[in-house]
C-alpha cells in the first residue's frame, strides 16, 4: 500500500514545511508537514492528557469512514471540513494526526502582511472596527448566509450520526466577500462518531448559559445546536459576548426561526432534527443571492425583503495569500536526503549543528603550529643579523 493510501504514517517519514504560523488548538499544537507523497498537510501533535486508551483505533475509524463514502458525499465533506487524513505514529505510539489545511478562500492577509485563517469571529466586527483593521465588513445578511452554510454542514453530519462536539468560533472558518458565502469546520478529530469520541472532551473557551458539568458526556446533537445558537446571537448582534436572544437578533429572522433558536439554546432534543436544520439552513443561505444582492427575513412571513441596512464592504487589498505548495514525492532511496520531522529538530524547533570533520580539524591545528614555528625562526634570524 502506498503512503498516500495508508491510514497510519510514521513520524520519521514526514518532511518539515514552511507555512503561516498557526496557534495551537485545544488538543495540541499545529505545524505544516508533508508525507512522502508530497501533499501539504497540517501535523497536529496531541497533548497526552487529551487522548484516551482507544484514541488510535477510533481516529483510524474516522479516516476509513471518509474513504468509504460515495464520491459525492466525500467531495461535500472535503469542501466543508478538515477531516483527518492520517494517524501519525512515533514508533508504535499515537503522536497525532495529519489534517488538510483550509482552502485558500478561508485565509486572508492582514495589514501587517501576515497570512491567517479567517475565523468566524470576523463576522462580528462592526463597520468602524473592520475599517480600522482593514478587514471585510460583513453585513447582517452576509453573516446569516455564512451561518446558513455552517448549518448545512451540521445537518449533513447529524444525518450521519456525527456530533461535532468541539464547536466554537475558533473552530469555524468563513470565506471572504470576494467569494460566495462559505464555511469550513476544523478540529474534526474531536467529533463524537456514532456515540463514541476519539479524544477527551475539551474545555470550551467562552461562557455558556448552562454550566458545562450538566452537559452530557459524550456531547450530543442538542449540544451542537446550543453552541451554534450561541455563535449566531453573538455574530448577528455584532456583540461577541452576547449569549442571549435579544431584539437586535430576532428582528432579522422570521418568528419561527427565532423560536427555533430559543429551543436550541435550551438544548431541546426535539428541535435538533437534521431535516429541520436543513430547511432553516437553505433559507439562511438565501439571505445573499447568487448575484450578491442582500436580503433579510422578518416577522411572520418567510418572504425575503431587500436589506436596508449598511451593505457589506470589502477590505482594501493587503497582499497575496501565502500558502505552501505541494512537494515532489519522495522515493524510498531519496528519503534520507529530505529534511524530516524529528523529536529534536522540529518538535523542539532545534536544528542539529554540523560537527567539523576530525581530519580537517587536525590539519587546521597542524597548519597553525607550523606558522608559529616559522615566525619564531624569522625573529631569530632578524635578531642575529642585527
Amino acid at each position: 500500500m502506498s503512503t498516500a493510501n495508508a491510514v497510519t504514517v510514521a513520524l520519521r517519514d514526514l518532511r518539515e514545511v514552511t507555512g503561516p504560523s498557526l496557534r495551537p488548538g485545544g488538543q495540541g499544537s499545529l505545524r505544516w508537514a508533508a508525507p512522502p507523497s508530497g501533499e501539504i498537510l497540517l501535523l497536529k501533535q496531541y497533548k497526552g492528557e487529551k487522548t484516551i486508551p482507544n484514541s488510535r483505533d477510533r481516529l483510524c475509524r474516522l479516516i476509513e469512514w471518509r474513504r468509504n463514502l460515495p464520491s459525492q458525499d466525500r467531495a461535500f465533506l472535503d469542501a466543508r471540513a478538515a477531516w483527518i487524513r492520517h494517524v501519525v505514529l512515533d514508533e508504535d505510539d499515537l503522536y497525532g494526526v495529519l489534517v488538510p489545511p483550509a482552502p485558500e478562500q478561508f485565509w486572508f492577509t492582514n495589514r501587517k502582511g501576515v497570512t491567517k485563517p479567517r475565523e468566524i469571529s470576523e463576522l462580528g466586527h462592526n463597520q468602524a472596527d473592520a475599517h480600522h483593521l482593514v478587514r471585510d465588513y460583513f453585513s447582517v445578511p452576509h453573516v446569516i448566509a455564512r451561518l446558513g452554510e455552517m448549518l448545512r454542514t451540521l445537518a449533513w453530519l447529524h444525518r450521519k450520526d456525527i456530533v461535532l462536539g468541539d464547536l466554537h468560533r475558533a473552530n469555524v472558518l468563513v470565506g471572504g466577500l470576494a467569494n460566495v458565502p462559505a464555511a469550513y469546520v476544523i478540529d474534526c478529530d474531536a467529533v463524537v462518531f456514532k456515540g463514541e469520541p476519539a479524544l477527551r472532551r475539551t474545555n470550551f473557551p467562552y461562557p455558556w448559559s448552562h454550566p458545562m458539568p450538566t452537559w452530557p458526556d459524550p456531547l450530543d446533537k442538542s449540544c451542537d445546536l446550543a453552541f451554534f445558537a450561541h455563535m449566531t446571537v453573538g455574530l448577528v448582534s455584532k456583540r461577541l459576548e452576547n449569549i442571549a436572544l435579544t431584539d437586535d437578533v430576532l428582528c432579522h429572522f422570521p418568528v419561527a426561526h427565532g423560536e427555533l433558536l430559543a429551543q436550541w439554546l435550551r438544548r431541546e432534543n426535539a428541535a435538533a432534527r437534521a431535516d429541520t436544520l436543513s430547511t432553516v439552513a437553505v433559507q439562511w443561505c438565501r439571505y445573499v443571492s447568487d448575484q450578491g444582492i442582500e436580503y433579510v427575513r422578518s416577522g411572520t412571513s418567510e418572504q425575503r425583503k431587500p436589506w436596508k441596512g449598511v451593505a457589506a464592504i470589502p477590505a482594501s487589498p493587503t497582499g497575496d495569500i501565502k500558502l505552501p505548495k505541494p512537494l515532489n514525492p519522495v522515493k524510498p532511496t531519496d528519503r534520507r536526503l529530505s529534511p524530516q520531522l524529528t523529536q529534536k529538530s522540529v518538535l523542539a524547533e532545534q536544528v542539529p549543528t554540523k560537527r567539523p570533520c576530525l581530519g580537517v580539524a587536525m590539519i587546521k591545528v597542524h597548519f597553525a603550529n607550523t606558522l608559529c614555528e616559522l615566525a619564531t625562526v624569522f625573529i631569530t634570524v632578524v635578531m642575529t643579523a642585527s
